[in-house]
């Protein structure tokens, strides 16, 4: 039987705002898809589909790696059963689609771009991901 957290427990501040979920998994739904681009610029037969699944795997892997791994059968729950979630990721992927494809046509290559918005990324996540340790939705 999953049980609620106590509700005297602490709750992380960035949880009052729900938007932060959906935002870190456009986040997420960008880095993989970007990666799948900027690797494989040509689109080939199945480009489409290793974009998506990267995108896909970076949004919900961890989160659903940690649900099998730290919660009972019956507490679990994951990102990719909710459709705004999903939704979420697949807009992450058509961002990168646009961020790469207007980057080649205009400057030809935007490594140290990608590379900065990786770090603002990573900060985002870092913070985000710390925030909501404290946490324990079954015990």
């Amino acid at each position: 039987m999953c049980l609620p957290a106590a509700s005297k427990e602490p709750k992380p501040a960035i949880l009052a705002y729900q938007l932060s979920d959906l935002f870190s998994l456009v986040i997420c739904g960008y880095i993989g898809g970007r990666c799948v681009q900027l690797k494989y610029p040509t689109p080939r037969d199945g480009f489409w589909w290793y974009s998506l699944a990267a995108a896909f795997v970076t949004a919900f892997g961890g989160g659903s790696c940690y649900s099998l791994l730290m919660s009972r059968p019956g507490c679990r729950r994951f990102g990719w059963q909710d459709p705004f979630a999903l939704l979420a990721a697949l807009l992450g992927l058509i961002l990168a689609t646009q961020a790469v494809t207007s980057c080649e046509e205009s400057f030809g290559s935007c490594s140290e771009t990608f590379r900065f918005f990786d770090c603002v990324n990573n900060a985002i996540l870092i913070a985000w991901g710390c925030s909501k340790l404290t946490l324990r939705p079954c015990s």
